[in-house]
This record gives C-alpha cells, sequence and structure tokens, in this order.
C-alpha cells in the first residue's frame, strides 16, 4: 500500500521535468503573493506550504519578501532538488545539497513535514480499505462507508484557534506568521482518499466526481462528500492556526479538471455550508478577495485554478 507520503513524492517525480507547462500557472500565482504581501505590507516572516519541486514557484523572489521566509513541504528531496534548481542552494559534484547560498541563509528556512495536516489520518483510511480489492464488489461499498465516517470525524476534530500544544510541530514556530500561503496543496490532500473510493468501488472518476458535485445520495457519496469537506476544513485549521490576527492565507488550488468539478476544493463553499455552531468558530477566517486562472497541466489535461485570499480578524 502507498502512503500519503508516497503518493505524494510520485507526483513531484513526475513533474519534475514539466516547467514548461507551469509558466502561466507560475506567474499567475506569484501575482496572487506579490497582491497579498501588498495588503499585509511588509511581512516580517511568512510560510509557504506545498513547495514541492517549485516549478509554480518563483524562490528567490518570495525569499525576498520578508526577513524569514518558511518554506514547508513533505518531501525533502523535492525541496532540496527545487532550492538548487533555483539557485538558493549549490549542489556537490556528488550531488550532495550543500548549504543555503549566504545571502539567503539569514532570510531561509526549510520545514519538512505534514504541511497539509491530515497525513495519517489519510493513511489510515488507505489501510483501512487496501484490503477491500479481494472482495466482491457489492462487498466493498459498506467498509468504504464506515472508513469514510471514521475518516471524516477524525478530521473533524481539528477546529481553528486550537491550543498549539495539542497539535506540535517540532521545528515550525506554531502561530505569529504574518502571511501564509498554501500552494495547491489542497487538491493533493483529496485525491488519494477520492481516488482510493473510485478504484475500490468501480466508479469512474469523472462520473464520481460530477455526482459528487451534483450532491448524489446514492450510497457512498454523502460519506465520501463529508470526507473531502471534513480535509478541506482540517488543512484550513492547520494553517489558521500558524496566522497572526490581521494575517493573510493564500489558498491556491485547482478545482477542476478538464472542465469536471474536484469536490472539496471549493473552499468558499466549505465555509458557508456549515451548520451555524461550527460556523461561528470559524468567524475569524473572513474572505478578502479571489480570481481563476486556467493551466494546462500537459499536453491532454487543462485545469482551472482558483486563488483563494482571506484575513483572519484581529484580536
Amino acid at each position: 500500500m502507498l502512503q500519503y507520503i508516497d503518493i505524494q513524492n510520485l507526483a513531484n517525480r513526475a513533474t519534475w521535468d514539466e516547467g514548461r507547462y507551469y509558466q502561466k500557472h507560475r506567474q499567475e500565482s506569484m501575482s496572487s503573493l506579490r497582491q497579498a504581501v501588498h495588503l499585509v505590507g511588509r511581512p516580517e516572516q511568512f510560510l509557504v506550504v506545498g513547495v514541492g519541486n517549485a516549478n509554480d514557484l518563483d524562490l528567490p523572489e518570495l525569499v525576498g519578501m520578508a526577513p524569514k521566509v518558511w518554506l514547508a513541504d513533505i518531501d525533502r528531496a523535492s525541496v532540496e532538488r527545487a532550492l538548487a534548481r533555483q539557485g538558493l542552494r549549490k549542489r556537490s559534484q556528488e550531488g550532495a545539497p550543500e548549504a543555503v547560498r549566504q545571502d539567503f541563509q539569514e532570510r531561509l528556512r526549510v520545514w519538512i513535514g505534514d504541511a497539509g495536516g491530515s497525513a495519517q489520518e489519510i493513511d489510515d483510511f488507505l489501510r483501512a480499505v487496501s484490503p477491500l480489492s479481494s472482495r466482491q464488489r457489492m462487498e466493498r461499498r459498506p467498509v468504504l462507508a464506515e472508513a469514510l465516517q471514521r475518516l471524516a470525524q477524525r478530521v473533524g476534530d481539528y477546529q481553528p484557534g486550537a491550543d498549539e500544544a495539542s497539535v506540535p510541530e517540532p521545528g515550525l514556530p506554531g502561530t505569529g506568521f504574518d502571511f501564509v500561503v498554501s500552494q495547491c496543496v489542497l487538491s493533493q490532500i483529496l485525491w488519494p482518499v477520492a481516488q482510493a473510493v473510485w478504484e475500490t468501488a468501480g466508479i469512474p472518476w469523472q462520473e464520481g466526481q460530477a455526482k459528487l458535485a451534483g450532491g448524489s445520495q446514492d450510497p457512498l457519496y454523502p460519506e465520501l462528500a463529508w470526507a473531502l469537506r471534513s480535509l478541506t476544513l482540517g488543512h484550513l485549521a492547520w494553517v489558521e492556526r500558524r496566522l497572526r490576527p490581521g494575517g493573510i492565507l493564500v489558498l491556491n488550488t485547482d478545482v477542476s479538471w478538464q472542465g469536471v468539478p474536484l469536490y472539496g476544493t471549493d473552499v468558499a463553499a466549505a465555509l458557508t455550508n456549515m451548520p451555524p455552531s461550527q460556523g461561528r468558530k470559524w468567524a475569524a477566517l473572513q474572505p478578502n478577495g479571489q480570481k481563476e486562472w486556467e493551466w494546462q497541466l500537459d499536453e491532454a489535461t487543462r485545469a482551472l485554478v482558483r486563488s483563494y485570499r482571506l484575513k483572519k480578524a484581529s484580536l
């Protein structure tokens, strides 16, 4: 069984040499970050989550935006290669990474870990459903539904403003960032769960995503929708905790592929379509603008990217 980190590592390897497809996406992503930095004023420190290969980021420009910039991802090898490729690190002849360039040493920090906030829960879900391939297809759906319910309940325990001592991240400041960027992380969190369901239940992904978007009440769909919404809110809670009051979150995410919506990536809907009791907990994170652009992932795949800007309420 592939774990969440394996899936992300493979995705990064597959796109390492695909930079030619990222030019417009990179330009639009950086434009959204510049706009947010302008609103914040010059930030003292900010955090970029989901660096990966950095095909969609200009790392030297990012590091120049603040006195201290944290780059975070779950895949160390991809981050190291990205730093070397964009000139922030040099490599020895043997290929081993060397120290950050001296002119960036005071500014740049790298953190390797679960930058999405739910890797363990996703791994537990994948582990629970991986043996189902040996069962008859109709026997799989009740087990899938049960596993999805457990996942949603576990991730649903994460709330904005939670006590940081309960969710420690060794080596990463717990809070106080002026500016946090989630760079196309959300779809990477949601995809392994949805794909495991489609493969195990024998549902074509286009059909499944369309029925999710249509609010299907067929077996499995309500449970999967609940799990994906919970993962979205879990990620938002993870990044919200790291923002100072008045700080800005920029969340860039692909929201559709080939015109097929990716359920759970509509952050505005996730924040508004919830029970009043939960809505009060999320009142501190308010929409502050959004924009969209198209991204040609490869020769055959077109995506729509949406950039959400959210502001954390001041105390």
